[in-house]
Protein backbone atom coordinates (compact mmCIF):
# COMPACT_ATOMS: atom_id res chain seq x y z
CA UNK A 1 0.00 0.00 0.00
CA UNK A 2 1.64 3.61 -0.74
CA UNK A 3 1.21 5.25 2.35
CA UNK A 4 -1.85 7.05 2.90
CA UNK A 5 -1.59 10.27 4.76
CA UNK A 6 -4.99 9.92 5.92
CA UNK A 7 -6.82 6.67 5.24
CA UNK A 8 -10.31 6.72 3.89
CA UNK A 9 -12.43 3.85 4.15
CA UNK A 10 -15.11 3.05 1.07
CA UNK A 11 -18.50 2.34 1.04
CA UNK A 12 -18.43 -1.00 1.93
CA UNK A 13 -20.18 -3.84 3.22
CA UNK A 14 -20.01 -4.64 6.66
CA UNK A 15 -21.95 -7.46 8.56
CA UNK A 16 -21.65 -8.33 12.41
CA UNK A 17 -20.82 -11.96 12.86
CA UNK A 18 -19.55 -14.17 15.47
CA UNK A 19 -16.46 -16.31 14.63
CA UNK A 20 -14.82 -18.71 16.74
CA UNK A 21 -17.00 -17.32 19.17
CA UNK A 22 -15.85 -13.92 18.86
CA UNK A 23 -18.04 -10.69 18.05
CA UNK A 24 -15.93 -10.14 14.36
CA UNK A 25 -17.31 -7.49 11.78
CA UNK A 26 -16.93 -9.00 8.12
CA UNK A 27 -15.80 -6.10 6.02
CA UNK A 28 -16.37 -7.00 2.03
CA UNK A 29 -16.03 -4.66 -0.90
CA UNK A 30 -19.65 -3.35 -1.74
CA UNK A 31 -18.77 -3.33 -5.66
CA UNK A 32 -17.42 -7.00 -5.23
CA UNK A 33 -14.05 -6.30 -7.32
CA UNK A 34 -12.75 -8.81 -4.88
CA UNK A 35 -14.14 -11.63 -3.14
CA UNK A 36 -11.79 -10.48 0.43
CA UNK A 37 -13.20 -10.70 3.26
CA UNK A 38 -11.72 -8.54 6.37
CA UNK A 39 -12.56 -10.65 9.43
CA UNK A 40 -12.20 -7.50 12.09
CA UNK A 41 -12.79 -7.92 16.09
CA UNK A 42 -15.29 -5.77 16.96
CA UNK A 43 -13.56 -4.27 19.65
CA UNK A 44 -11.51 -2.80 16.46
CA UNK A 45 -14.57 -1.48 14.94
CA UNK A 46 -13.55 2.69 16.01
CA UNK A 47 -10.58 1.53 13.77
CA UNK A 48 -12.55 1.00 10.86
CA UNK A 49 -14.81 4.44 11.91
CA UNK A 50 -11.84 6.43 12.21
CA UNK A 51 -10.52 5.47 8.55
CA UNK A 52 -12.74 8.93 7.79
CA UNK A 53 -10.05 10.24 5.46
CA UNK A 54 -9.47 13.46 7.94
CA UNK A 55 -6.90 12.06 10.61
CA UNK A 56 -3.84 10.34 10.24
CA UNK A 57 -1.80 7.60 10.90
CA UNK A 58 -0.82 8.68 14.38
CA UNK A 59 -3.80 10.59 15.08
CA UNK A 60 -6.08 7.53 14.44
CA UNK A 61 -3.98 5.72 17.20
CA UNK A 62 -3.94 8.67 19.34
CA UNK A 63 -8.15 8.69 18.98
CA UNK A 64 -8.35 5.36 19.54
CA UNK A 65 -6.23 5.33 23.15
CA UNK A 66 -8.38 8.74 24.51
CA UNK A 67 -11.62 7.72 23.43
CA UNK A 68 -11.79 4.47 23.12
CA UNK A 69 -9.18 3.29 25.85
CA UNK A 70 -8.12 0.89 23.21
CA UNK A 71 -3.76 0.55 23.13
CA UNK A 72 -3.38 -0.43 19.37
CA UNK A 73 0.43 -0.78 17.93
CA UNK A 74 1.06 1.25 15.24
CA UNK A 75 2.47 -1.62 13.18
CA UNK A 76 -0.94 -3.55 14.17
CA UNK A 77 -2.88 -0.27 12.57
CA UNK A 78 -0.57 -0.11 9.57
CA UNK A 79 -1.34 -4.16 8.77
CA UNK A 80 -4.91 -3.89 9.55
CA UNK A 81 -5.05 -0.89 6.64
CA UNK A 82 -2.53 -2.74 4.56
CA UNK A 83 -5.68 -5.52 4.40
CA UNK A 84 -8.04 -2.89 3.96
CA UNK A 85 -5.71 -1.52 0.79
CA UNK A 86 -5.37 -5.08 -0.75
CA UNK A 87 -9.13 -5.78 -0.22
CA UNK A 88 -9.89 -2.95 -2.02
CA UNK A 89 -11.41 -0.92 1.08
CA UNK A 90 -9.74 2.42 0.89
CA UNK A 91 -10.83 5.00 -1.19
CA UNK A 92 -7.50 5.76 -2.87
CA UNK A 93 -5.03 5.04 -5.73
CA UNK A 94 -5.03 0.50 -5.39
CA UNK A 95 -9.13 0.69 -5.90
CA UNK A 96 -9.16 2.87 -8.58
CA UNK A 97 -6.87 1.23 -10.77
CA UNK A 98 -8.67 -1.90 -9.76
CA UNK A 99 -12.19 -0.53 -10.31
CA UNK A 100 -10.75 0.94 -13.89
CA UNK A 101 -9.42 -2.51 -14.94
CA UNK A 102 -13.10 -4.30 -14.06
CA UNK A 103 -14.82 -1.43 -16.40
CA UNK A 104 -12.37 -2.43 -19.04
CA UNK A 105 -12.61 -5.57 -19.18
CA UNK A 106 -16.28 -5.64 -18.73
CA UNK A 107 -16.66 -3.28 -21.75
CA UNK A 108 -13.92 -5.76 -23.65
CA UNK A 109 -16.05 -8.49 -22.91
CA UNK A 110 -17.94 -9.85 -25.95
CA UNK A 111 -21.22 -11.00 -23.37
CA UNK A 112 -21.67 -10.19 -19.79
CA UNK A 113 -21.27 -12.94 -17.67
CA UNK A 114 -24.72 -14.15 -15.65
CA UNK A 115 -24.25 -12.78 -12.47
CA UNK A 116 -27.15 -14.20 -10.60
CA UNK A 117 -26.66 -17.86 -12.46
CA UNK A 118 -26.64 -20.62 -9.83
CA UNK A 119 -28.00 -18.70 -6.71
CA UNK A 120 -31.43 -17.20 -9.10
CA UNK A 121 -31.93 -19.72 -12.16
CA UNK A 122 -30.19 -22.53 -12.93
CA UNK A 123 -26.43 -22.19 -14.39
CA UNK A 124 -26.64 -25.22 -16.88
CA UNK A 125 -27.90 -24.05 -19.63
CA UNK A 126 -29.76 -26.82 -20.77
CA UNK A 127 -31.29 -27.28 -17.26
CA UNK A 128 -32.26 -23.57 -17.65
CA UNK A 129 -34.01 -24.03 -21.03
CA UNK A 130 -36.23 -26.76 -19.56
CA UNK A 131 -37.33 -24.70 -16.45
CA UNK A 132 -38.00 -21.88 -19.38
CA UNK A 133 -39.74 -24.39 -21.23
CA UNK A 134 -41.90 -25.89 -18.49
CA UNK A 135 -43.02 -22.23 -17.32
CA UNK A 136 -44.25 -21.88 -21.24
CA UNK A 137 -45.99 -25.44 -21.99
CA UNK A 138 -48.31 -24.30 -19.12
CA UNK A 139 -49.65 -20.99 -20.45
CA UNK A 140 -52.98 -21.65 -22.30
CA UNK A 141 -55.00 -18.98 -23.97
CA UNK A 142 -52.95 -15.81 -24.12
CA UNK A 143 -54.07 -13.31 -26.86
CA UNK A 144 -51.07 -12.25 -28.78
CA UNK A 145 -50.17 -9.18 -29.28
CA UNK A 146 -50.77 -7.13 -32.49
CA UNK A 147 -47.53 -6.70 -34.84
CA UNK A 148 -47.77 -3.41 -34.48
CA UNK A 149 -46.82 -3.31 -30.94
CA UNK A 150 -44.06 -1.15 -30.18
CA UNK A 151 -42.75 -2.18 -26.35
CA UNK A 152 -43.26 -4.44 -24.20
CA UNK A 153 -43.60 -3.73 -20.18
CA UNK A 154 -42.86 -6.50 -18.15
CA UNK A 155 -42.13 -7.02 -14.92
CA UNK A 156 -38.61 -7.54 -12.91
CA UNK A 157 -38.66 -10.29 -10.43
CA UNK A 158 -37.46 -13.73 -9.16
CA UNK A 159 -37.93 -16.49 -11.73
CA UNK A 160 -39.52 -18.64 -9.19
CA UNK A 161 -42.34 -15.79 -8.44
CA UNK A 162 -42.32 -14.72 -12.00
CA UNK A 163 -42.20 -17.26 -14.32
CA UNK A 164 -45.96 -18.00 -14.68
CA UNK A 165 -46.15 -14.15 -15.83
CA UNK A 166 -43.16 -13.87 -17.92
CA UNK A 167 -44.38 -17.11 -19.84
CA UNK A 168 -47.37 -15.55 -20.49
CA UNK A 169 -45.74 -12.07 -21.38
CA UNK A 170 -43.34 -14.19 -24.02
CA UNK A 171 -46.29 -15.86 -25.26
CA UNK A 172 -48.49 -13.18 -26.19
CA UNK A 173 -45.13 -10.94 -27.45
CA UNK A 174 -43.72 -13.70 -29.72
CA UNK A 175 -45.08 -12.82 -33.05
CA UNK A 176 -44.55 -9.02 -32.42
CA UNK A 177 -40.73 -9.44 -31.35
CA UNK A 178 -40.40 -11.41 -34.35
Amino acid sequence: MKRQSKPKLRNVNVQPFVYEGEPVFLIQDSLKLTNAVIVLPQVLGPLAMLCDGEQTLPEIKATLEAQYGLRVPQTMIENLLEQFDRALLLDNETFYQARQQAIEEYRNSPFRQPAMAGPSYPADPDELRQMLQGYLDKVNGVQPSPATSRGIICPHIDYERGGPVYAQLWASSAEAVR
